[in-house]
């Protein structure tokens, strides 16, 4: 039987003197599903028991679903039965438990039976199915029913009845509640900020903050230069951050999202201090030092510019927000020579300069830069201040001498977060996972040719080991593989190694899509850092952890491919599951969407042998586009601002036409010019769209679109259902079934997922919507019956091979079998 495994893929590099040390640490979550022992037959009959027949019951090889061997059941005998049953599992009276089988018939029949027991194991009650074709293919059959009062175990028992003559095989034996927790699906221990700094015992050592999720508080971690050995302490309330820095005093500033708290740690103590929300913001940037143990902060989403003093508190430097009609100050430095902070803007790209003493503020980013979207990073270097750019990757270096900004050179492209500081007139920074040098007295960058990842922060170390790194090594601290990496560059020998860290276990990681793969697993893609899990229906102790794929917004299959719409830059990514898992391969990235100012590929479906891809554009800009992929040419073709100003993010195919609902949202940072979202009809054959207004005005996002069960296009625009006639173009029905349900999208807050909509195998229509509604609606009086109701994020939903329904909720996935 299969163990829960993550699996890890190697990168090699060949560099001369360049070592990776794969060391793993790895989440084991416990199991959810109910687990059949011995449910695939690979070890004989142990744990199962024949309980009615003599004989006439084996293990065999002659046909089998998974792996090698299945039960074959020989029933020769027309006057008695056969039967072997699983063994006792956990049940709780009151709770609906499905079993599911897979069986192969020669001939004859095949029941399968759920049976409840009590705590002495006596029988209580039993359901049962029977099923006699097809033959010679395999099928599976279902059973459930309701554990009676008195309820402990429920089994599944394997059966021939008395009168049937018959063969059949048995594999696949699955036992599940009806609505129960599958559990988490990604985990990882990633980072978005770090910073080398000192101990309580003046050892150099490296503070980074660890990623939490849904309901997962995030972590900072102290890491041993010498062992990457790391002690961890709780951030309560914070998802995450983006934001560290050393203060003048040597205290540890943490700067967080989700609550917006700011935290302080002082070198050597147990534990961390809540310093609280900085501003009533959700997200802290960028935090860096100022005079005597100060901080300045930066934020989301009024992009206020913030100062932290130990002993007096928060304050708020200039207006909120600080560039008007914009939502973030992404970084902040400041320049103790001159008192001047600088604050790098988004979605529009400013640099703002604020004179701590006068008050004053200049937008001081040069006019040739101002079609990009943020300053997204800034260090102050060596009397220089440098300023990265996105989304070109572009870092402006600055000359602050007086006071004045001027600029004196331009670094193509820098894809770590940070220079490193200034060692001999020159600076060290990551270009595409490669090292290089800035020189400042020429001006010029110099590639080293050594790999060094795109870190989030540089140190100048002398480790213990001074065998293999004598003298100072360069170290630099980054994200790979789902864990926390550290690149060592030794100057002297050249030795080039990188090794994981240890003490973090991974945590779970929220949930951002899912979908069905061709080969009837369940795949899952994890949110900001990606990952994507690979699930086994039924078997929880069967869950891969594959890297390299960022956070997917889109996912769907065509043609034995799995396709994913990935976040940042609309990468579409192709993946074949019958092959193995090997980035650049199976995955491949197909193309992006960048060029096309698209940003987020929300909804992807295949129809017509095409994928058709509906996306959300760039920070700061309206207009999405529907793109149309065609996998026998290989060519893409992008139809931009279908809806004016609107984003497209749900999508259905009936009959030659391609049915899209928009959002009046467009990405982060600009707010929404139009005031009602509208149904798109696009002709594929022709290339020709029209737009069609839904009966109620001023609904924000039609998030949710299927061709129904009476082939109209059901959709879900706010809380209201709408059913829409291709043949008559008009609208059939109209009715607000979630009042509760509505948007106000703004800049700081767009609308470009909710509900989800599919047709169930019992011709209801089922949903999710507001992160909180499980529902079915009827399909002829649309009546709606709430099946669950907590508030966990729910969002997605898909059908299993057995068509079971699957939704997110947080870091877990749910299952509904019926």
């Amino acid at each position: 039987m299969k163990r829960i495994r993550v699996v890890f893929k190697t990168v090699s590099v060949s560099v001369t003197l360049f070592i990776l040390a794969m060391v793993f640490p790895h989440f084991q979550a416990a199991a959810a599903d109910l687990l059949v022992p011995n449910y695939s037959f690979e070890f004989g009959l142990s744990s199962w028991t024949q309980k009615y027949g003599s004989g006439g019951i084996s293990v065999s090889s002659d046909e089998a679903f998974t792996e090698s061997n299945s039960l074959k059941i020989v029933d020769g005998n027309s006057s008695g039965p056969y039967g072997i049953e699983s063994d006792y599992m956990p049940a709780t009276a009151g709770t609906t438990y499905v079993t599911f089988a897979r069986a192969y018939i020669k001939s004859g029949s095949a029941d399968l039976y759920l049976r409840f027991w009590n705590s002495s194991k006596t029988y209580l009650s039993t359901t049962y199915v029977s099923k006699s074709t097809p033959v010679d293919e395999w099928t599976y059959l279902k059973a459930s029913g309701e554990a009676p009062a008195g309820t402990a175990y429920v089994t599944a028992l394997l059966y021939s009845s008395g009168a049937n003559v018959g063969t059949v095989y048995w594999d696949d034996v699955f036992i599940t509640k009806s609505l129960m927790k599958v559990g988490t699906q990604v985990t990882s221990a990633s980072i978005h900020s770090a910073i080398f700094g000192k101990d309580g015992s003046n050892n150099d050592v490296i503070y980074a903050v660890v990623d939490g999720a849904t309901g997962v508080n995030a972590r900072l971690a102290v890491i041993n230069v010498n062992n990457l050995v790391a002690t961890t302490y709780t951030l309560p309330g914070a998802g995450g951050g983006w934001a560290i820095t050393r203060a003048t005093d040597g205290k540890i500033y943490v700067g967080t999202y989700n609550g917006g708290k700011l935290f302080q740690y002082t070198p050597g103590a147990s534990s961390v201090v809540d310093l609280g929300q900085a501003g009533g913001q959700s997200f802290l940037w960028s935090v860096a030092p100022g005079a005597s143990g100060s901080v300045y902060m930066g934020s989301f989403p009024n992009a206020k510019l913030m100062k932290y003093t130990p002993g007096s508190g928060f304050s708020q430097l200039g207006p909120s927000p600080l560039v008007t009609g914009e939502s973030y100050v992404r970084s902040v430095a400041y320049d103790p020579t001159n008192n001047n902070v600088f604050a790098g803007i988004g979605a529009h790209a400013h640099l703002i300069k604020y004179n701590v003493a006068t008050g004053i503020r200049t937008n001081v980013l040069p006019s040739s830069y101002m079609s990009e979207e943020f300053v997204n990073n800034l260090d102050i270097e060596g009397g220089k201040l440098f300023a990265r750019l996105l989304p070109s990757f572009k870092t402006i270096v600055f000359d602050l001498t007086g006071g004045s900004v001027t600029q004196e050179a331009e670094i193509d492209r820098v894809t770590s977060n940070i220079m490193s500081k200034a060692q001999g007139g020159i600076s060290y920074f990551s270009k595409d996972n490669v090292l290089y040098t800035y020189d400042y007295a020429s001006k010029t960058t110099t590639s080293l040719g050594v790999p060094f990842p795109n870190t989030h922060d540089f140190g100048f170390i002398q480790l213990a080991d001074q065998t293999n790194y004598p003298g100072v090594t360069l170290m630099g601290i980054a994200n790979k593989m789902g864990n926390i990496s550290v690149t060592k560059y030794n100057f002297q020998t050249g030795l080039n190694t990188s090794n994981y860290v240890t003490g973090i276990p991974e945590s779970p990681s929220t949930l951002q899509n899912i979908v069905k793969s061709p080969d009837n697993k369940i795949y899952t893609s994890g949110f900001l850092t990606g990952g994507t899990g690979i699930y086994t229906s039924m078997r929880s102790d069967q869950i891969d952890i594959e890297r390299g794929i960022g956070q997917a917004e889109g996912m769907t299959t065509l043609n034995g491919k799995i396709y994913y719409g990935v976040y940042p830059s609309a990468e579409i990514f192709e993946q074949d599951p019958s092959l193995p898992w090997s980035m650049g391969t199976s995955p491949v990235k197909l193309f992006d969407l960048e060029g096309d100012d698209q940003d987020r590929p929300v909804s992807l479906i295949s129809a017509n042998e095409k994928l058709f891809i509906g996306t959300v554009p760039l920070y700061g800009k309206l207009g999405g586009a529907l793109t149309i992929y065609d996998p026998s040419t290989g060519v893409h073709t992008v139809k931009r601002n279908l809806v004016n100003n609107q984003s497209i993010i749900s999508l259905a195919y009936k009959d030659g036409y391609i049915y899209g609902g928009s959002s009046i949202s467009g990405g982060l940072g600009i707010a929404p010019s139009e005031t009602s979202a509208k149904l798109l009809k696009y002709n594929v054959a022709l290339g020709t769209s029209t737009t069609i207004s839904l009966p109620v005005s001023g609904l924000a996002a039609i998030t949710s679109m299927m061709v129904g069960p009476d082939n109209n296009i059901w959709m879900m625009a706010e809380g209201y259902l709408f059913i829409y006639n291709p043949s008559t173009g008009t609208f059939v029905y109209n009715s607000n079934l979630f009042p509760s349900v509505s948007y106000a999208p703004s800049a700081s807050s767009t609308v470009i997922a909710d509900a989800t909509l599919i047709l169930g195998k019992d011709g209801y229509v089922y949903g999710v919507i507001k992160g909180t509604y499980f529902f079915k609606i009827h399909p002829t009086t649309k009546v709606v019956t709430t099946i669950e109701s907590t508030a966990n994020g729910k969002v997605r939903l898909i059908e299993d091979e057995f068509r079971n329904l699957y939704y997110i909720g947080g870091t877990d996935i749910f299952r509904y079998a019926f």
